[in-house]
């Protein structure tokens, strides 16, 4: 093999790697329903930072998958939702006239879990889904793209 062959798998394998790197730290989700609006629309693009629960902050926008009750395997390939986080493990359930959580038995969040909200009042969120398992997160939205 020659020199200039030598460099140019290096850089074809230096870039393989970061392109490896930045996938599993990184993901574009796109929004599909209106339950974040006025936030984000129908269409716009979010680059994700994949993290997991103990990174995270209340009124964060997070990306959870959809549907996954907790304590249930994650699915090959999720429905994933954009919901704005409410409440950490531990924290108090959130309880008002408009937002209670449903199967909310206990006044704190239970290890494991997440309450998230929609910042559309029509949205679904924990108020008809319950609770979403942590292990079931994404990451967190860093930044709107389009």
């Amino acid at each position: 093999m020659t020199i200039a062959a030598a460099v140019l798998l290096a850089v074809v394998l230096l870039v393989g790697a970061g392109v490896g790197v930045v996938r599993r730290t990184l993901a574009v989700v796109t929004v599909k329903g209106v339950s974040m609006e006025p936030t984000y629309h129908r269409g716009d693009r979010l680059l994700v930072r994949r993290a997991g629960v103990g990174g995270l902050e209340v009124g964060q926008v997070i990306v959870v998958a959809a549907g996954r009750p907790v304590g249930t395997p994650p699915l090959d390939s999720p429905l994933w939702m954009v919901k704005r986080l409410v409440a950490l493990p531990g924290d108090p359930v959130p309880r008002s006239d408009t937002f209670h959580v449903r199967a909310a038995a206990d006044d704190v969040t239970p290890p494991g879990c997440l309450v998230v909200a929609a910042d559309n009042p029509d949205g679904v969120d924990s108020r008809q889904l319950g609770y979403f398992a942590g292990e079931n997160l994404l990451g967190v939205v860093v930044r709107h793209l389009a």
